[in-house]
């Protein structure tokens, strides 16, 4: 900023046409600068030239008179005090260092001139008024530097997009204001996109402003670069501008593509038994497809735990990465069969389920951990745990099915055996004895009193099964095994 030292009856202070330029606050903080002679200097007298509809932020620096002649007389200012400065560009107010504005004589000031100016392009002659009291009396309200001491001092405003002109001090002394041609519009606004403004999510367009010189920008985002990079959808409006001027783009939108679908199914957590293979299959079609294994078709074929993700990039370079899908291994059960006497038990523990089979032939009706023979045969289990894994038992052949246990006494027979449910139980001496019927879970199902050596036995209610009769005397029992088929 130029320094200037302001001297004799004159506080420089600076106002477009009008003293109503005076800012509204009351002085400003700014450190003065000691004057060495009283007047204006250094030359060419004016400040930094201006540009039209921009900031203006500049400091005055003055030394006020001690003395000034007036004509042959020689003065001494006590005090002097400004009134206004006159003649200052549109949009700009000065303010000094002193709330009154006063300042003695031979004092240092400020003067802070501040604004957008928004006057015409040309050179302007401030008019500084001021009043002073001095050792012959009050100078009055609305004294001009200029005729008291040939005081000049100027303000340049230029275009835009114009070099600053000349300072003219000649013409200047008689003329307040000399115009420089008229400064220019602004140019359209136009936003230009730096590719396609349809983007794939997580991409970015620049979008960038129709350039310039000497305007300045301002985007609908509130940023003021000539270019921004766009990361979200939406509508975008570019404003160039130099202070009054300004033009306004029109609205440039911005969207995102759909992204390609990344699902797979079966989705997360399977597990895969020991032999098994599992296919993930990719639901989008008409992409490309990358799975974190380096296969690209759409199927992968999954026999091994680990992890998988498969990246899908469709026809416009927009890709999607599915979640992570976990696939882990399990273990087959162990299937054995314990047998004891006919009751067969699956002997892979609790937590599985079971399936049995005679002679390879699926029991229907046979799932659980025992079953009890009735038919002769070869019996396997097909055991399988929570996983849904599982295997198939060694055979188990049964051929005893119908024969009377040998260990009783022949004293107790029953016949025919097996029956339909019409059983004859053959004793001697057992008369007033009573026998106990028992299934294959121990369960008594029948109990009566023998009442002679030949005894009808009816059990054609119960289910088909093995069951054994019990024949008890005194502290002995004997005991027949017997089959009822339906």
């Amino acid at each position: 900023m130029k320094r200037i030292i302001l001297a004799l009856l004159s506080v420089l202070i600076i106002t477009a046409g009008a003293s109503a330029q005076h800012c509204s606050v009351a002085s400003v903080n700014i450190p003065t600068h000691p004057g060495t002679f009283a007047g204006l200097s250094p030359l060419p007298w004016d400040l930094p030239c201006m540009v039209a509809g921009q900031p203006v932020s500049d400091t005055i620096y003055f030394h006020n008179f001690d003395t000034v002649y007036i004509g042959t007389t020689m003065v001494i200012i006590d005090s002097l005090k400004l009134d206004s400065i006159g003649n200052l560009p549109a949009g700009l107010c000065w303010v000094s260092n002193k709330a009154n504005n006063t300042f003695a004589g031979g004092e240092d000031g400020i003067i802070y001139v501040q604004g957008t100016c928004s006057g015409a392009a040309g050179q302007y002659k401030m008019k500084i008024l001021f009043e002073a009291q001095t050792n012959i009396g009050q100078l009055p309200y609305g004294s001009d530097a200029e005729t008291y001491a040939g005081l000049r001092y100027y303000v340049r405003v230029r275009c835009a997009t114009a070099g600053c002109t000349a300072l003219d001090t000649i013409t200047g002394r008689t003329n307040d204001f000399i115009p420089y041609p008229t400064c220019p519009g602004p140019p359209p606004a136009v936003i230009t996109a730096a590719g396609s403004t349809n983007i794939c999510p997580g991409a970015s367009v620049i979008l960038s402003a129709s350039y310039a010189a000497g305007y300045r920008y301002r985007w609908s985002t509130g940023a003021t670069t000539d270019s921004i990079t766009v990361t979200a959808p939406g509508s975008y409006v570019v404003t160039v501008y130099n202070g009054p001027d300004s033009t306004v783009s029109a609205a440039t939108v911005v969207t995102f593509r759909t992204p390609p679908g990344n699902q797979v199914y079966p989705s997360n957590n399977v597990t895969l038994c020991p032999g098994d293979t599992l296919p993930l299959a990719a639901i989008a079609t008409g992409v490309r497809y990358a799975w974190s294994t380096g296969d690209t078709t759409q199927v992968l074929m999954i026999a091994t735990a680990g992890h998988y993700t498969l990246t899908v990039t469709d026809s416009y370079g927009c890709t999607a990465v599915s979640a992570i899908d976990t696939i882990t291994t399990a273990t087959n059960p162990v299937a054995l069969i314990l047998p004891n006497g006919l009751t067969l038990t699956a002997g892979s523990g609790t937590g599985y389920t079971y399936q049995w089979y005679r002679n390879d032939t699926l029991l229907t009706s046979e799932t659980g951990q025992s079953i009890t023979v009735t038919v002769n045969g070869s019996y396997t289990v097909l055991v399988t745990n929570t996983h849904g894994c599982h295997a198939v038992s060694t055979a188990t052949s049964i051929t005893t099915v119908g024969i009377r246990d040998l260990s009783t006494s022949h004293v107790v027979t029953l016949y025919p055996n097996p029956s339909e449910g019409l059983f004859t139980l053959s004793t001697s001496g057992r008369t007033g004895d009573s026998y106990e019927i028992h299934d294959a879970i121990g369960s008594i199902v029948q109990q009566h009193t023998i009442a002679g050596d030949r005894t009808p036995v009816d059990i054609s209610v119960q289910p088909s099964g093995v069951y054994t009769l019990t024949v008890k005397h005194g502290a002995t029992s004997e005991t027949v095994r017997f089959t009822l088929i339906r």
